[in-house]
């Protein structure tokens, strides 16, 4: 009788802890550019847990990332939040807003990208979706 080798674990981390990871390093990049971009990394390759954290990260670095430039980014990092967070909401269950899009973006544009960025976070989550499909619901 030969000795069973143990199971490796491929992470120490929770899904909520890699997914939060994953969103801080992508806030800092451009969307072609991250992780969740990435085929076969997408929301619906992920459980709810990750995306999650994912959502948690990317909008605390974010925040983070724009205070550290200037501190009266802080009203733009809050209007950022909400943007993600209507996007968010908008790619899970509704078209895209190029309303919203327009409402977030301010004197400056600043929340142009955050409602974006958010509408593809939501649409990825939802099974299925593919970033091509996301990225063309925002064609209006």
């Amino acid at each position: 009788m030969g000795v069973s080798p143990e199971p490796i674990s491929a992470s120490s981390k929770s899904p909520y802890e890699s997914g939060y990871d994953h969103g801080c390093d992508d806030s800092e990049l451009k969307a072609e550019d991250r992780y969740i971009n990435e085929p076969g990394k997408g929301a619906s390759f992920h459980t709810d847990e990750f995306m999650d954290g994912y959502r948690a990260g990317y909008q605390e670095c974010k925040e983070g990332n724009s205070n550290d430039s200037e501190n009266d980014d802080e009203r733009s990092s809050s209007v950022n939040s909400d943007c993600f967070n209507e996007g968010y909401n908008d790619g899970r269950d509704n078209p895209f807003s190029l309303e919203k899009y327009r409402d977030c973006g301010g004197s400056m544009g600043a929340g142009n990208n955050a409602y974006y960025n958010g509408f593809v976070a939501g649409c990825l989550s939802v099974s299925g979706n593919t970033a091509e499909e996301c990225e063309q619901a925002t064609d209006t």
